[in-house]
């Protein structure tokens, strides 16, 4: 999946709108803290950019 960014602005650095976040699922690892985790940083990134910019999770 490719990830596009913006024009940079001089002295600003290009992030791009759907940044990757890889995250490993273990055992111990309970399922809803994982999705809690996964959440909160998502909706701030959300809410700060007017739903523009996401956090596009996949497991390794």
């Amino acid at each position: 999946m490719a990830t596009s960014s913006g024009p940079a602005r001089a002295g600003t650095p290009a992030a791009p709108d759907r940044p990757l976040a890889p995250f490993i699922e273990r055992g111990r690892a309970r399922p809803d803290i994982l999705r809690a985790g996964q959440r909160a940083p998502g909706a701030a990134v959300e809410e700060a950019h007017g739903g523009k910019r996401t956090i596009t999770w996949y497991e390794v």
